[in-house]
């Protein structure tokens, strides 16, 4: 049996905030599959990370094409020292760029897509237990309430690794 919608749940079902979208996500793979709300919170967030790897992909590429120019890049920008005045430079250097499929920003593309992306998810699961009741018994492990606090502190420190690898990599 499905369960009961308290009122800001229903209220909430019919919203088109990110947060509210990304609670609406996770509530509808909870109804759908039958998992417990802590297997979907961990599968929907592994599921958006998958999404994102091409994304993470193509910034890699990227980064490599730009390391095979580098030494030309280089050459360029000490000749642009030498003759400050002199400005064709830059546009040698943006051939260089075009001519290797190079682009200095894409190396933003993916902490400013999934940035706003995480953090969303994490506003709109955090939202969750105001709108479904429910969350409260959908823990496991030493987090049996999702509503509650972690007492221990060991998702956030996990949570905080995490990142640090991805980062320092």
């Amino acid at each position: 049996t499905a369960p009961m919608l308290t009122d800001a749940a229903a209220a909430l079902s019919s919203s088109w905030h990110p947060f509210d979208l990304v609670s609406q996500l996770v509530q509808s793979a909870h109804l759908t599959s039958g998992m417990p709300y802590w297997a979907v919170i961990m599968a929907t967030t592994v599921g958006v990370r998958l999404l994102c790897v091409p994304l993470g992909v193509k910034a890699v590429q990227n980064s490599a094409r730009m390391a095979a120019i580098r030494p030309k890049m280089n050459k360029l920008i000490a000749f642009s020292k030498e003759n400050p005045s002199n400005t064709t430079y830059q546009k040698e250097l943006f051939l260089l760029w075009k001519q290797n499929n190079v682009n200095p920003l894409k190396a933003l593309a993916v902490p400013l897509f999934q940035l706003p992306l995480f953090v969303t998810f994490f506003f709109g699961v955090r939202q969750m237990g105001d709108y479904y009741p429910a969350l409260a018994q959908g823990g496991a492990l030493w987090f049996p309430d999702l509503v509650a606090h972690d007492p221990y502190f060991l998702l956030p420190v996990l949570n905080g690794a995490s990142f640090l690898l991805m980062v320092s990599e």
